[in-house]
C-alpha cells in the first residue's frame, strides 16, 4: 500500500489536468485490492509531521481522499 500526500501550500498535487481520478464512494469500506480503508489512509497523511505543521498554519484545510486511475496501480493519495 502507498499514500502519497499532496496538501495545499505545501506539497503540489500529482494529479495532471483531466487525468482520470475516483472518489471512495465509502472511507470506512476497503476497496478489493487495497489493504486499508480511505479512512486509514487519510488517517496515515494527517499523521505526517508536514501535515500537522500545514493544518496548524492554515486550519481551514481539509483533507480528500482519492483514486488516480493514472499510475496502473491501486493506491490512494490524500490531496
Amino acid at each position: 500500500m502507498s499514500v502519497a500526500f499532496g496538501v495545499v501550500g505545501v506539497a503540489a498535487p500529482s494529479a495532471k489536468a483531466g487525468m482520470p481520478v475516483l472518489e471512495p464512494k465509502s472511507l470506512d469500506t476497503r476497496p478489493a485490492g487495497f489493504g486499508v480503508t480511505p479512512r486509514e489512509a487519510r488517517a496515515t497523511a494527517e499523521a505526517n509531521a508536514a501535515v500537522e505543521m500545514a493544518r496548524r498554519e492554515y486550519s481551514a484545510l481539509r483533507a480528500k481522499v482519492i483514486v488516480p486511475q493514472y499510475f496502473g496501480d491501486q493506491r490512494y493519495e490524500v490531496v
